[in-house]
């Protein structure tokens, strides 16, 4: 992320390019990624790039110096515990969408015919059994290695299979004079636990969205968790994108538990 920022924003080689006042400074978080990226916006590219990573970014300005710093973080885990059953949630809608799923990747690199390149990742059999097929042509051994050429198709193809990952979310409205208090009890890209008694669901997820609202009644807050579905422009952008990245395929999840 730094490198894609002061190459093409902070100090990049064409000084017409550059906007002044943005600095970059984050933690090490110890997330690994090799991405290749080329002629692709820069917001798109870093969106994407926290997206698979289940990261955040934000940019934090100090009025004493006029600058602003990009940084990244991990949410924390959070104890609180929403349900409409708890009385801490007014309303919750659940989603569940396994209209683009995937579980089983055949990633075809560079060559033709019988001496083109073919990695596979496989996952489940008969009817479980989801395939897509990956075309990464643009990924050449010499750029590589011929070990981490077959690493970066791998990578290539978890990307993908992330992205068409089964999705699962709750948008709610949080009460707010339930148990549970907005910036102490929980956070934007904290993970929380969810449950609904009424449709035998419990989620552990992370908290992907808060938008605040104040009107005459005072403060109300509404609050996603977990990720959405795809919109037609998403998924149009992520068919095109150049962008490889190599994670754990994560999908904002880390559990979901429905009563039989």
């Amino acid at each position: 992320m730094e490198q894609l920022l002061n190459n093409n924003l902070i100090n990049p080689s064409d000084t017409e390019r550059q906007i002044t006042g943005i600095n970059f400074s984050s933690p090490c978080l110890n997330i690994p990624i090799s991405a290749q990226i080329s002629y692709r916006n820069l917001m798109e590219v870093v969106t994407e790039l926290c997206d698979a990573s289940d990261i955040g970014i934000k940019t934090v300005f100090t009025p004493a110096t006029g600058i602003f710093t990009v940084t990244l973080y991990n949410g924390v885990d959070s104890q609180a515990v929403f349900s409409k059953e708890y009385e801490n949630l007014t309303e919750q809608i659940y989603r569940e969408s396994a209209a683009d799923y995937a579980n089983t990747a055949l990633i075809g690199g560079e060559g033709e015919g019988a001496d083109r390149t073919f990695v596979a990742i496989t996952s489940g059999s008969g009817e479980t059994r989801r395939e897509i097929f990956v075309d990464a042509k643009d990924l050449r051994a010499d750029d590589f290695g011929e070990e981490d050429y077959i690493g970066a198709l791998t990578f290539r193809g978890q990307s993908k299979l992330s992205e068409l990952a089964i999705r699962y979310s709750f948008d709610t409205s949080v009460n707010p004079h339930g148990n549970l208090a907005y910036k102490t009890d929980f956070d934007l890209g904290q993970t929380v636990k969810i449950i609904s008694k009424t449709w035998g669901v419990s989620m552990t997820t992370r908290i992907t969205e808060v938008e605040e609202t104040y009107d005459a009644d005072g403060q109300s807050i509404s609050v996603v968790f977990g990720k959405a579905e795809l919109t037609i422009a998403q998924k149009i952008r992520s068919d095109m994108s150049q962008v490889k990245t190599a994670l754990s395929a994560q999908t904002g999840i880390s559990e979901v538990w429905r009563k039989p």
